[in-house]
């Protein structure tokens, strides 16, 4: 078992986010066409690097429907999110960056910190638990918690923001102008049928969201 590279290591962040993250999809299979748009790569240079890592044993491969990270892949993939996640929560909370503005910063730098100066920006930013997408920096997925998307939420109840799936910098600063943001509490108030509009309650305002807005946010229940 060789040494995963870290160009091998972005690829599996990347199928990882792909497919757990962004699009919320439980199955986890990620089409090597969005991978290369995702990579800025050739698809000759995504199909050499996924079967270098079919080969290692850290993803799968199903021809026609896509990639899927082995368990060794994931913990792979977790491992590089993690560095990530601290990264990106220093650039914010110590640094001044808009959420908006970190993510791409955060994953040419990911690599190139050492876990001692990792520990220390991540203890600058105040220890925290999640990265301000809400993902966690305990090295656990969001397979293991808690949470679903606010469009599948039922009404009638209290809710806290998990997570944000987007990295897109217009939609996050979007959802900042909404105050939409993880640890926000909401109150669901109600959901139009046929995909319509849901109506949101926060500590002081009504939002009134669209439903693509709501399947880029996950929430979990307040007990």
């Amino acid at each position: 078992m060789s040494k995963v590279s870290n160009l091998q290591r972005d690829y599996l962040a990347e199928i990882y986010h792909l497919g757990q993250i962004e699009s919320n999809n439980s199955s986890g299979f990620v089409s090597s066409a969005d991978l290369g748009q995702r990579l800025f790569a050739s698809q000759s240079t995504v199909n050499r690097v996924i079967e270098r890592l079919r080969d290692e044993g850290l993803i799968e491969h199903q021809r026609y429907v896509g990639v899927q990270l082995t368990e060794r892949g994931r913990q792979e993939a977790l491992a590089s999110l993690r560095r990530q996640a601290i990264v990106e929560t220093f650039l914010v909370s110590a640094m001044g960056f808009g959420w908006h503005e970190v993510y791409e910063e955060a994953r040419r730098m990911r690599h190139h910190v050492s876990e001692v100066v990792l520990t220390r920006m991540w203890e600058i930013a105040g220890r925290p638990a999640r990265s301000p997408f809400g993902e966690w920096i305990d090295g656990t997925g969001p397979e293991d918690h808690t949470e679903i998307l606010l469009r599948d939420a039922p009404i009638a109840q209290d809710y806290r923001i998990a997570r944000v799936l987007t990295r897109q910098p217009d939609r996050l600063a979007y959802l900042a102008a909404l105050e939409l943001k993880p640890d926000t509490q909401l109150h669901l108030l109600h959901k139009a049928p046929f995909n319509g509009p849901i109506q949101i309650h926060l500590e002081r305002d009504y939002r009134i969201i669209g439903h693509e807005l709501a399947k880029i946010l996950t929430v979990s229940p307040v007990e």
